[in-house]
């Protein structure tokens, strides 16, 4: 199914989102990164309040993205650049599922998605039509050099609206295979407001290292609402300036108008003088002042 504007195709109410980045000295290779993130995933998923707790290296509707070049395996072209380009998002084996993409094929990640088991992938439905033909459960891809097993599609989610309207062609991967020192945590509340846990995030990231925190600590409905702002500030830039040049024609046109009343106020009073009756000369001055506003608004 298609994505709607008003549904970005993800859940947005119940949801609350920050983001963590790991000192590289402190979590120089990959095993330690991915200790961090799944001790971390135990700690908040333990918390009372939260239903779900898992990470995305990409929030849905971001400002950032990461990119990957995507072939089918076997088919590399002369150039790597050539490749088609797709976004890709190191996840969580339950984010899909917690921020409410629907799968459409396959299968989701498990916590079997490991290092060390084969490579997999769930592809968007654009991604899974744009790079392949037929069923994409099965077939095989190349990202960064790695054959990876497309074991599911997902539906597509909404791009950020700055940048394009169509819908966001996406290759999901497990975190625990594609280590990031980076990621957005991707809390859903069990009842209440996503940001009465905000204090519980940073006290349960303190615990696990003391130097962390996690910024731009945010439900995730505030996240689309920055990404969409934008668009609505310049709509309403463009009616206030459409205002104020309405105001300036009302002026202008105003200006005019008295300025022409002004030469022919001696005319108007010799007219009244013999008998014209002073409404009837009012309404011939409002005429044209109405003519002068039809001739502005035509011409622009």
């Amino acid at each position: 199914g298609r994505v709607s504007r008003s549904d970005p195709g993800f859940r947005t109410a119940d949801v609350l989102t920050g983001t963590i980045t790991l000192p590289d000295a402190a979590y120089a290779d990959d095993s330690a990164t991915t200790r961090f993130w799944d001790r971390l995933h135990e700690s908040l998923a333990s918390e009372p309040g939260v239903a779900a707790a898992e990470f995305t290296s990409v929030l849905p509707m971001s400002f950032n993205e990461e990119r990957a070049h995507v072939y089918v395996e076997g088919q590399r072209p002369t150039r790597l650049e050539d490749a088609r380009s797709a976004g890709f998002r190191r996840v969580s084996s339950g984010y899909l599922g917690a921020v409410g993409i629907p799968r459409l094929r396959g299968r989701s990640f498990s916590d079997a998605d490991r290092s060390g088991s084969p490579p997999v992938v769930v592809l968007s439905e654009t991604a899974a039509r744009l790079l392949l033909q037929g069923d994409p459960v099965g077939q095989r891809l190349v990202i960064s050099d790695r054959a990876v097993t497309v074991v599911g599609v997902v539906r597509d989610t909404r791009a950020n609206p700055l940048m394009t309207d169509s819908p966001t062609s996406v290759v999901y991967a497990p975190i625990a295979q594609w280590p990031t020192r980076t990621a957005s945590v991707v809390l859903r509340v069990s009842s209440g407001e996503p940001t009465a846990l905000a204090a519980t995030l940073q006290q349960v990231i303190a615990r696990q290292d003391a130097r962390l925190a996690a910024g731009d600590v945010l439900s995730m409905r505030r996240v689309v609402d920055v990404v969409v702002s934008p668009q609505a500030g310049t709509a309403q830039i463009l009616l206030a300036s459409a205002f104020i040049a309405l105001i300036m024609a009302a002026v202008g046109t105003y200006g005019v108008m008295a300025y022409t009343v002004a030469l022919r106020t001696r005319e108007f009073g010799v007219r009244v003088a013999l008998g014209a009756d002073p409404h009837r000369i009012a309404r011939g001055v409002a005429v044209r002042g109405l003519t002068l506003v039809a001739v502005g608004l035509v011409g622009g």
